[in-house]
């Protein structure tokens, strides 16, 4: 998001006017509308970039652009010059938002509405400010104020998602469970695999099915945890991996690319994992592709140590 923030202000952002200016062969017209395309057309005056302006505007009281574009660097110091903290945070994603989406229809993915967009926007925006001004975590778990659950933004609901290896068995468990803004409970799942006993993969097992669990029950918005780091950090990464998860990996990417649908993909601390792990714990007996929802007693001691 810095990059592309600073490339526009210089303005050399690999627009279509800039790729004409080096020379380079491909086409320089708007992948939306067909105009030609300068950055101050890409970022402002496109027809469905304006679209989602004004449904920023309209959803969050976001205030008008600054008319006037002299430069890029001229417009971006006018804008966060007069702009609050909050308007500044989604002028900001809101840049890096579009210029997201040109590029996934320039590379030959469908186009989706303009209020989608803005879905997402709102969506990043109500993330970065649950995090903003949280403590540094501990990097111990058993440091003498023990770190504890986190409940999601209103109207959001958190997915917690742990898997363990059972390696005299041969197998893997897996624990999902859901809950509100208000700590309440929503849903929990359970489910054995045999032969997988290899962590990563069997993280990444699991995550998948978090995924697909809370699609399933149609939660529009939706923050997974997991606390597998390098499992996270793959689910964010721009790049092709190529360990042996980048299959499972590359299919949540796909998942969570649903227009309609706000996922968010976080890292926790195993201590504010304990609920999911015990789940997990308890797949071992199950029978391969068993499943089951488990009802809030079940969890009634773990949630109470939990939170």
């Amino acid at each position: 998001m810095k990059i592309v923030l600073w490339r526009f202000a210089h303005d050399c952002l690999p627009t279509g006017h800039q790729l004409r200016r080096r020379n380079i062969s491909t086409c320089d017209l708007c992948c939306h509308c067909g105009r030609h395309e300068t950055i101050e057309h890409t970022f402002i005056s496109c027809q469905y970039v304006a679209e989602i302006w004004r449904e920023l505007k309209k959803r969050s009281g976001f205030k008008s652009l600054v008319k006037y574009f002299g430069s890029p660097r001229d417009w971006i110091s006018q804008m966060l010059a007069g702009c609050t903290e909050m308007e500044a945070t989604i002028l900001v994603i809101a840049i890096w938002h579009i210029w997201e989406s040109r590029n996934a229809v320039r590379n030959g993915k469908n186009e989706v509405h303009p209020h989608c967009i803005v879905e997402k926007i709102l969506a990043y925006v109500d993330m970065v400010l649950l995090h903003m001004f949280k403590p540094v975590p501990s990097n111990r778990c058993d440091s003498p104020r023990r770190k504890k659950w986190d409940p999601p933004p209103e109207g959001w609901v958190m997915v917690n998602v742990d898997a363990t290896v059972f390696q005299r068995a041969n197998r893997m468990g897996m624990g999902i469970v859901i809950r509100n803004h208000k700590s309440e409970f929503l849903a929990a799942y359970r489910q054995g695999l045999d032969r997988i006993i290899e962590p990563e993969l069997a993280e990444a097992f699991a995550f998948r099915q978090a995924v697909t669990f809370t699609l399933g029950l149609n939660y529009k918005r939706a923050i997974i945890a997991s606390d597998c780091l390098s499992l996270v950090q793959k689910l964010h990464f721009k790049t092709l991996d190529r360990s042996n998860t980048w299959i499972i990996v590359e299919d949540i990417k796909k998942m969570a690319c649903i227009p309609t649908v706000a996922l968010s993909f976080v890292h926790i601390s195993r201590c504010c994992n304990e609920v999911a792990h015990v789940l997990a714990r308890s797949a071992d007996q199950l029978v391969e592709k068993s499943w089951f929802h488990v009802p809030p007693e079940f969890l009634w001691y773990t949630l109470c140590n939990d939170l």
